[in-house]
């Protein structure tokens, strides 16, 4: 889901910079069947479905890492906001790396994920309990 997410961004700012439909299905065949708000819906269907499937296997995996989710969040955000500029590195993900802002984010993220992966917040289990409802 988060490789359609990242295609779909990808092609809503190629089409955004095309501007022009019959110039965009010329340019690639698969945009005739395309808009603007159906990339965009795309992207955002992939976004929700993989933050769920991830959000759920972190918390399967070790419950401190709920607390990296918002920030995934963010970052899909972020790049997300990177699609909207003009000729953006979205477009060409192999210049990526000269988005400072994007990779400074994703140096904070990795580091809040090794501390996360390391620390134990004992206030968390209680999510992890089965019997949360007590009567």
């Amino acid at each position: 889901m988060l490789g359609a997410f990242l295609m779909a961004i990808k092609r809503y700012a190629e089409y955004r910079m095309i501007n022009n439909p019959a110039l965009a299905s010329a340019y690639r065949k698969s945009f005739k069947d395309y808009s603007e708000a159906s990339l965009l819906i795309s992207a955002f269907f992939y976004a929700m479905c993989s933050i769920f499937f991830i959000g759920v296997f972190l918390i399967k995996y070790r419950i401190e890492l709920v607390l990296f989710v918002p920030v995934l969040i963010g970052l899909y955000c972020l790049y997300f906001w990177l699609s909207f500029k003009k000729d953006s590195a979205v477009q060409k993900p192999e210049k990526l790396y000269n988005e400072r802002g994007l990779m400074l984010y994703c140096l904070l993220a990795m580091t809040l994920f090794i501390i996360l992966m390391l620390v134990d917040i004992p206030a968390l289990k209680i999510f992890t309990n089965s019997e949360l409802i007590y009567f």
